[in-house]
């Protein structure tokens, strides 16, 4: 799963003046200090509000950078990209894949990965996770993929079937599922989108939705490596807050010594985890 230099529909070139606090983002990930198992690619981890990369608005939090001026990072350390990042000079130009980038390996399986709702009555209704215990059923304008996010792609619609239910027993529906569906109850592989979709359906007109959509999930239990692949924070809403209140902790210990450019050791802080230090370039 490293990244080439090679273009692809998903891949990005960006080009970026160096400011004040230089490019204005942290990079996680190398050869030493995995980001995604069995990838040493470098990720974008988070971007300083009024930094260039900001800015400029292209580079977001989860993208892969392949290249910077010209230079693959392949197989490269932690330190030695950041050496390439802060003597790239003035203007910089990155070689970017962005965040969706998992579908460009999935779909190579014949799989994908896809987020669906259903659409009944002028209203459309998917699931996503939250750390609660309560409903993670929510409402969108149908067809809008960009209430769901600037990465979110609309690809079709199917038609499924006809329902003897009522417009009005259609909350009562909604309240009933959430009492499965809850928010802090998902999970990328076993408890999904796609899962809720399928038995909305199957509720509403005696049909699941076809089974490629939800293909990632039955892949990933007949091919345990596939989860693996998978940075744990994304499997489940618990996983992305420790994730996050863990990286926040991190940064703030860690600020001070990702400003500093002429460090010449580049060693972690102490107290610090090396296998998932961020550094601001």
């Amino acid at each position: 799963m490293n990244g080439s230099a090679h273009p692809s529909p998903n891949m990005v070139d960006i080009k970026l003046k160096r400011g004040s606090a230089g490019l204005g983002f942290n990079i996680v990930g190398g050869v030493d200090q995995q980001y995604v198992v069995n990838d040493n690619g470098i990720y974008v981890s988070k971007l300083k509000d009024d930094g260039a990369a900001a800015l400029d608005g292209r580079l977001q939090e989860g993208d892969k950078i392949l290249a910077i001026n010209g230079v693959v990072l392949d197989n490269l350390t932690h330190q030695a990209t950041v050496e390439l990042f802060r003597t790239a000079g003035e203007d910089v130009e990155l070689r970017v894949l962005k965040k969706y980038w998992i579908n460009e390996y999935t779909s190579n399986l014949g799989i994908g990965v896809f987020h669906t709702g259903i659409e009944i009555y002028g209203r459309e209704f998917a699931y996503g996770g939250h750390p609660y215990p309560f409903s993670g059923i929510f409402e969108i304008t149908p067809g809008n993929a960009s209430e769901l996010g600037e990465t979110f792609k609309f690809k079709e619609a199917i038609l499924l079937g006809t329902t003897d239910f009522t417009e009005e027993d259609i909350d009562k529906i909604m309240e009933e599922l959430g009492k499965e569906f809850k928010g802090n109850a998902y999970h990328l592989m076993h408890k999904n989108c796609n899962h809720f979709s399928s038995s909305l359906s199957e509720l509403l007109c005696g049909r699941e939705i076809p089974r490629w959509v939800n293909r990632l999930a039955y892949f990933s239990s007949c091919v345990p490596f596939l989860q693996s692949c998978l940075p744990k924070e994304w499997l489940t809403p618990a996983a992305l807050q420790s994730h996050i209140s863990l990286g926040l902790h991190k940064e703030g210990h860690n600020e001070s010594s990702d400003d500093d450019r002429s460090s010449p050791s580049g060693a972690a802080p102490a107290g610090s985890s090396h296998s998932c230090r961020h550094t601001r370039v």
